[in-house]
């Protein structure tokens, strides 16, 4: 193989060439290749999901945070997805002792909309549930907004097909491998768990 790099000088002589970028990128990289790559890839589709980041002193927040965070089940109707935690899943590591940070996940694949709205609109709404929910008083250190249009990959119940397909297509290509969250598993512990298989294959 020779990998082309915009700016850079080509890598030649690759003996494989291993994708983890999401599908839709995926489909513009190897579409070149065969045309028969761009249907699986680009039938996936990506929910959008905003992300909150918040610090907080930790006498501010009316709970113990003694955990990983939590997810919101649909039939609450709330506006958020779920909260991390990143200072308790990493004490010592994110924030000093005397605070406290919050990461809030809004929209998904059932209230996309929910992620497009205004900065201060999406601010509003986190702060007034993480107060119902947490306990949080006054206003945090910190705020950041950070938004990802194609977020998580969505399954559907044509998936299974879609990756078939995909997998003749890319049979046909020695020294290729596809890999990612957008195919066998959504997870963090997913893609783990996929990396290194995918290298002791390609080894």
């Amino acid at each position: 193989w020779v990998v082309d790099i915009q700016g850079a000088p080509p890598i030649t002589e690759v003996d494989h060439v291993i994708l983890a970028t999401p599908t839709y990128a995926t489909a513009g990289i190897v579409g070149g290749l065969e045309r028969a790559f761009l249907s699986p890839l680009q039938a996936i589709d990506y929910a959008a999901v905003t992300v909150v980041a918040m610090g907080f002193a930790a006498d501010a927040v009316g709970n113990s945070l003694d955990g990983f965070g939590f997810l919101v089940p649909s039939l609450e109707e709330r506006e958020i997805l779920g909260c991390l935690w990143p200072s308790s899943i990493y004490p010592g590591h994110r924030a000093p002792d005397d605070t406290k940070i919050l990461r809030v996940m809004v929209g998904g694949a059932r209230n996309p909309e929910l992620a497009l709205r205004a900065d201060s609109e999406i601010l509003s709404s986190v702060k007034s549930e993480l107060a119902e929910i947490l306990g949080l008083q006054g206003e945090p250190i910190f705020e950041r907004v950070i938004r990802w249009k194609s977020a998580i990959p969505q399954y559907s119940l044509q998936h299974l097909e879609h990756l078939r397909q995909l997998d003749a297509v890319v049979g046909k290509w020695p020294g290729l491998s596809l890999v990612g969250n957008g195919y066998r598993g959504v997870a963090v512990n997913d893609c783990t768990r996929e990396a290194p298989a995918t290298a002791r294959s390609v080894l």
